[in-house]
């Protein structure tokens, strides 16, 4: 993410702690939950956040590549 002018480190890193809290309790979820519809994201097997004043980056694995069109479709729509 690219910040629109004006915003600062404070406001990026509640931004990117914000993702970070939503997306944490997934890491090394039961791909099954997901396929079964009981967790609206796919389980995360690894997360990278870097939070800084020009920019806001998160880079996710996932336990499985089947569901990488869904996870990115989560995350658009939870964050954008």
């Amino acid at each position: 993410m690219f910040p629109p002018p004006g915003y600062n480190l404070n406001e990026m890193t509640t931004i990117g702690e914000r993702i970070d809290r939503y997306l944490v309790s997934h890491i090394g979820d039961d791909p099954r939950r997901f396929a079964q519809g009981k967790s609206e994201v796919p389980a995360i097997e690894t997360m990278f956040s870097r939070k800084a004043t020009d920019s806001l980056m998160t880079i996710i694995t996932v336990t499985s590549h089947d569901p990488v069109d869904d996870l990115i479709d989560v995350t658009s729509d939870k964050f954008n």
